[in-house]
């Protein structure tokens, strides 16, 4: 059965539509970066930038990129880059049940993760102060923009010119390599729910689901964080 994010084949060749889709979001990131960077240095002016302010700007920079991409996605398909984002219509089938069980399989594999890997519990502190911006980036702000970016614009644009696992695996594999934090072992323990959510994507043709298996996900690890 045809993929239902597949949107029309695109007329350049695969190689040259993937490159394209990877340039758009490197400009993206750019515009992020230009925001984050204006934003910092108008904050130093004023105060010595904490955990809060952190917090606030990662907030800033994943809005600045999702709101960027969503001009150029609406830009380049007028009539249908709500279908090819993951954003057209209802998802399909048992969508409670796939978004409940994914949910409780990520919550499961992280945990095991997390008391089986040594030195895994360590790489999240909690901070002294910025809590609730923390709680905002996290489970609010990251989940809408991360899914949209990756399971909406990459996956989608992916799945036109790829078979339909590797246009899982390669957004997985990228969503986990922009959570590296000088380590490779978060990114490990990332790549798990990156996979996730593209089958849960490809599975019911929306981002719907994800963004509320991410958003469920993430306030779970930061209540466990401050409890």
């Amino acid at each position: 059965m045809e993929d239902s994010i597949r949107s029309g084949r695109p007329t350049m060749r695969p190689l040259a539509y993937v490159a394209n889709t990877l340039a758009i979001l490197v400009l993206c990131g750019m515009t992020a970066l230009a925001a984050v960077v204006l934003a910092t240095r108008l904050v130093a002016e004023r105060t010595e930038p904490g955990a809060q302010a952190m917090f606030a700007l990662a907030g800033l920079s994943l809005l600045v990129f999702g709101g960027s991409l969503l001009v150029i996605v609406r830009w380049l398909d007028p009539a249908g880059w709500r279908r090819g984002a993951g954003l057209a219509g209802g998802a399909r089938g048992p969508v409670l049940q796939l978004t409940v069980g994914t949910t409780l399989v990520l919550l499961a594999i992280n945990a095991l993760a997390y008391r089986l890997i040594p030195g895994a519990d360590a790489l999240v502190q909690v901070p002294e102060e910025g809590i609730l911006a923390m709680i905002v980036a996290t489970v609010v702000i990251a989940p809408l923009v991360e899914e949209f970016v990756f399971r909406g614009f990459l996956q989608g644009r992916l799945a036109t010119v790829l078979p339909g696992w590797a246009a899982i695996v390669l957004p997985a594999a990228l969503f986990s390599l922009v959570h590296f934090d000088g380590g490779w072992l978060y990114p490990a323990l990332v790549l798990p729910s990156g996979l996730a959510l593209g089958w849960l994507r490809r599975r019911t043709g929306s981002i719907g689901p994800g963004i509320a298996v991410h958003a469920a996900f993430n306030a779970a690890a930061v209540a466990a964080l401050l409890s």
